[in-house]
């Protein structure tokens, strides 16, 4: 195969990350790139057994491994998927702060990609070492949200056989302990967070019995409740909050546009769904906010609801449009240029040298599957020095446990077909290869 440059994007949460990584990597793969989709293990693998400089573009910055990175001459880049839309803009620079102010220096970090002006505008604030570049780029999940592309992604049928309406989960934990021991970690590590955290404990012992008793509601109607947990929550203790409700579904992965754009209405706790079903032209209800979720911006394009009256009169406006200036002024990528696009003008700029596949030896390919399958069959394997976390005690499965069983190849491969369409080439042309353990790579053959 030929020479091209090369971008290594680990994985850490497939259900969130998948189908915007792919969609990066196929504009990445028009341009030349070549793409290797891949979960901690394997990146480390592959970028320390070439010699030639990839752009290693990760979700946040990674103190523990960026100087590794950069020691084998790589270039690290970033977009801090954790600095969505759910921190509220009054805490928004003070945040910024301690996540990028007081670790990115260019030694470590190449440039940071933002997801909107204001992101940007802060960023460049906090930072010190203003050699390195913030851009405004937008990000690549909200690509997914345009009409254009969102169109190649969702079914034409309703995904659920009845009428349904949706809720869309974001309290990250759904009992006290768990409740608790999040705050404990917060406390230690950001205690600025701590008002937000005990306001989404407090919105969640509101909602439920909200959710509940709406449940009831929709059962004289022949309608369902479907509640989508946030990555964080797990499915089986909604179930078991939901275990008397016939028509309640919990409901995980796949595509959510689709049940956004069938559904009767949209009900969210000042999740992102929010905005995404705002872009649809609908106006969603947020539930039982509490403090610091008022003061975002999927909150601003909401009504909220209370109680079950309340709920009942805010879905006679779904159907109405919100306005949705607020989004299109914080957000780039929305008009325009999309934000993989705006992301692959600024990788352009670093000019890395082309390179044939990245392979490993047989040795390394084996010891690698070796660990993989280990994974999978649910055993804790201490870490040696040479893999992803310095501490030898930490188990791989914990590492690993996000993936939720992995990487799937028909995954990726539906992915790249969906979304090939949305960029107007053959998904024919896109070669798809797996050359170490959960690892893709993506390229375009012309």
């Amino acid at each position: 195969m030929s020479k091209k440059p090369t971008i290594i994007m680990p994985i850490e949460i497939s259900q969130r990350e998948l189908l915007p990584k792919v969609h990066l990597a196929l504009e990445a793969a028009k341009r030349n790139y070549r793409v290797y989709l891949c979960d901690f293990l394997a990146a480390r693998a592959l970028f320390t057994n070439t010699e030639i400089p990839v752009i290693f573009f990760h979700k946040s910055t990674w103190e523990k491994q960026v100087k590794i990175v950069r020691n084998h001459g790589h270039k690290f880049v970033f977009l801090d998927e954790e600095m969505g839309l759910a921190i509220p803009t009054e805490r928004l620079k003070e945040t910024l702060y301690n996540r990028w102010g007081r670790h990115v220096t260019s030694d470590k970090y190449d440039a940071l990609f933002a997801i909107g002006p204001q992101h940007k505008d802060f960023g460049a604030q906090v930072i010190s070492d203003n050699s390195v570049p913030v851009y405004d780029t937008g990000w690549p999940r909200f690509d997914l949200w345009r009409p254009e592309i969102a169109a190649h992604l969702s079914k034409t049928e309703s995904p659920h056989p009845r009428k349904y309406h949706l809720f869309a989960s974001s309290f990250g934990a759904t009992k006290a302990s768990d409740f608790t021991a999040q705050l404990n970690k917060i406390a230690q590590r950001a205690p600025q967070s701590i008002q937000g955290r005990n306001d989404r404990e407090q919105s969640f012992y509101l909602c439920l019995p909200v959710l509940r008793e709406f449940a009831q509601f929709l059962e004289k109607e022949e309608t369902d409740l479907i509640i989508r947990p946030h990555n964080s929550e797990s499915p089986d203790e909604w179930t078991q909050l939901f275990k008397d409700y016939s028509n309640v579904y919990i409901r995980t992965g796949g595509d959510l546009y689709s049940w956004l754009v069938n559904a009767e209405c949209v009900l969210h706790a000042t999740s992102t769904v929010g905005i995404q079903s705002a872009l649809t032209g609908k106006t969603p209800i947020a539930l039982c906010p509490v403090g610091n979720m008022k003061k975002t911006l999927q909150y601003s394009v909401s009504r909220e609801a209370f109680d079950l009256n309340a709920v009942l009169n805010c879905r006679k406006s779904f159907n109405q449009p919100s306005d949705v200036n607020d989004i299109h002024q914080m957000i780039a990528g929305f008009k325009g240029q999309t934000a993989a696009q705006n992301i692959l003008d600024r990788l352009d700029d670093l000019r890395v040298d082309s390179q044939l596949p990245l392979k490993l030896t047989v040795r390394q390919y084996l010891k690698l599957l070796a660990y993989n399958l280990a994974i999978a069959a649910g055993k804790n394997i201490p870490l040696i020095n040479n893999l992803p976390l310095n501490e030898k005690h930490k188990a791989i499965k914990k590492y690993s446990d996000k993936l939720e069983g992995g990487i799937k190849k028909n995954q990726v491969l539906d992915a790249v077909v969906s979304l090939s369409k949305a960029h107007g080439i053959s998904p024919r042309k896109v070669v798809v290869q797996s050359p170490v353990p959960q690892a893709f790579s993506i390229e375009y053959s012309k």
